[in-house]
């Protein structure tokens, strides 16, 4: 499946209706700020783009790239690295981690 494919290409919106109230909700008792932040602002970031459970997947998945350092698929390392680019926080976060070393 392509990075295309894997997006929506047929105007169609996901989740407009989602808030960001909701989205809060969500958060992991375990989860850190900066953990959650990064997930949370992924989620708004592309919520129109995806269906739900697929949209919470790939901001997990973004989260144990970033912060855990997993490593999955080529093609999907190359979705999240696209994603990420929309994404505020993650460069507040990239900069910060980079300035601790």
């Amino acid at each position: 499946m392509s990075d295309e494919e894997m997006v929506t290409t047929d105007g169609e919106e996901y989740n407009a209706e989602l808030t960001e109230e909701e989205v809060e909700g969500w958060r992991k008792s375990w989860e850190i700020t900066d953990h959650w932040v990064l997930r949370r602002d992924f989620i708004l970031t592309h919520k129109v783009k995806y269906p739900l459970d697929r949209l919470l997947c790939l901001a997990q998945t973004f989260v144990n790239i970033n912060v855990l350092g997993n490593e999955y698929d080529p093609q999907i390392m190359k979705l999240i690295a696209r994603l990420a680019e929309d994404v505020t926080s993650f460069h507040e976060f990239k900069r910060n981690n980079l300035l601790k070393k």
